[in-house]
């Protein structure tokens, strides 16, 4: 009974530990995946307004350009929060 608890325990970890961990996003599925991220980090954040904006926006889109995200994400993987820092 114990090597069947501990044997689904490892399954179950090992399952976790593959959604979370970093992977590589390129070509067409990086653009989706991106979007999509970006759409739901959107949709999950408070109303801002012009005020609120520690930087301007022309400065922050600018900050990654998209040469970075295929070397950072597609030639290595990365995390969906690394992913974010380019919405």
């Amino acid at each position: 009974m114990k090597s069947q608890t501990v044997l689904c325990l490892s399954i179950l970890s090992l399952v976790l530990q593959g959604s979370y961990s970093d992977r590589r996003y390129c070509g067409r599925y990086l653009a989706n995946t991106v979007a999509f991220e970006c759409q739901n980090a959107m949709t999950k954040r408070t109303a801002m307004t012009e005020y609120d904006i520690w930087i301007p926006q022309r400065t922050a889109r600018s900050a990654r350009s998209k040469r970075e995200i295929v070397e950072e994400c597609c030639y290595k993987a990365c995390s969906t929060d690394e992913l974010l820092a380019y919405c």
